[in-house]
């Protein structure tokens, strides 16, 4: 049974990116927001359970990828829609469907290229969760900030996934699980006070981070 106990993580965190899209249709997005940082939750969880439990496997992480496509790909990105993109018609609509194709490009890109698999302390590209969360500061701030700023995130996010921008992940230095801590909590302080302040100070931190990352980044060939 120890198999599941990752599995049955992964299929929370991909209900969660459903019972999102439910609520957020419903009018109620400020509540499928926190439900997609639980499912950021999960997705951390997942592989840290599977590695402990010495479970990890090929399904385990197609799995992984259906469920990151549902919560980090399909959830955001109508949730956008619903929140914002709207006003804009078939350009919102175009914008949030890039997003959700490029985090499936990225999702597959990743499971073809074993050389990534191999490497935990870097990602090519944004992943998706960290696309997600994003996407969720704009979604925060969506009575403050004019729709077409929101597809330029969209936009933008969408190339970010696929460009070969090395990111820091949140398991390669003894630092990390101290990022991505600080991290959640600005993203939780953000969701509970969307100011310009908690906006700003959010979008500052994750530039950092990422700051870190290009200077750490692992050397080409």
């Amino acid at each position: 049974m120890r198999k599941w106990i990752p599995n049955l993580v992964t299929v929370t965190g991909m209900g969660c990116g459903f019972v999102a899209i439910l609520v957020a249709h419903r009018g109620a997005v400020d509540a499928s927001l926190f439900l997609i940082l639980c499912a950021v939750i999960c997705d951390i969880l997942d592989g840290k359970l599977a590695r402990f439990l010495g479970v990890s496997s090929s399904f385990g992480a197609q799995l992984d990828s259906f469920s990151d496509v549902i919560a980090f790909g399909v959830a955001p990105a109508v949730i956008l829609f619903e929140a914002s993109l709207h006003r804009l018609g078939w350009l919102g609509a175009a914008a949030a469907f890039l997003f959700l194709a490029m985090s499936a490009v990225r999702l597959i890109r990743f499971n073809l290229d074993a050389s990534l698999q191999e490497r935990r302390d870097f990602f090519r590209g944004f992943s998706t969760p960290t696309a997600a969360l994003y996407l969720i500061s704009f979604i925060v701030m969506r009575d403050l900030l004019p729709a077409w700023i929101g597809v330029l995130y969209a936009a933008g996010l969408a190339f970010l996934m696929v460009s070969s921008l090395p990111v820091p992940s949140f398991e390669g230095t003894r630092l990390s699980p101290a990022y991505l801590v600080v991290a959640l909590l600005n993203t939780l302080i953000l969701l509970l006070s969307p100011t310009v302040w908690t906006f700003a100070w959010w979008n500052l931190y994750a530039l950092f981070v990422l700051s870190l990352g290009y200077k750490r980044r692992p050397a080409e060939g």
